[in-house]
């Protein structure tokens, strides 16, 4: 995902405040999110969650995100749950985090379904040194790698 028209699929969370912002890792513009004022976690999540049905257990997705902070604090990292009617299945996996930079940094991490007919819940989290960091992130995906049925590869990259 790129965010060249809107934010629209993504909601902000902990506190958070969002906008689209000129300077993108892909393209002209990104998305900024702004913490609140304290050091607690926040960050944005995919609204109405990308993948809204697993095709089989033990599909294999990769999902990635670009991040940078001008003010070069804290660190970000992706966090993925599955859940299937409002139950989390299976466990909760983050990939390794970054200390944020003002140079776009690639963040990926990849999961393994637990459950068929699941929906995936993809955050993307700054854990701040300070209250009211700032950070952004571009060109965000969430790819099948490995299927344990045949499906036809899912891949999101809107711009």
């Amino acid at each position: 995902h790129s965010f060249e028209v809107d934010t629209s699929g993504w909601f902000s969370y902990g506190g958070s405040a969002i906008l689209r912002v000129p300077g993108g890792q892909d393209g002209a513009f990104s998305l900024r999110m702004t913490g609140p004022n304290s050091t607690a976690i926040f960050g944005v999540a995919d609204s109405n969650n990308w993948v809204t049905n697993v095709p089989a257990i033990g599909t294999r997705y990769r999902l990635t995100a670009w991040v940078m902070s001008p003010t070069s604090r804290g660190s970000a990292r992706i966090r993925v749950r599955e859940y299937l009617s409002g139950v989390q299945q299976g466990q909760t996996v983050q990939s390794t985090s970054v200390t944020l930079s003002p140079t776009w940094q690639m963040l990926t991490v990849d999961y393994v379904s637990a459950a068929a007919g699941s929906k995936l819940n993809m955050q993307i989290r700054d854990t701040p040194v300070v209250a009211g960091e700032v950070f952004q992130t571009d060109n965000i995906s969430i790819i099948i790698v490995d299927s344990a049925a045949p499906a036809a590869p899912f891949g999101l990259n809107v711009n």
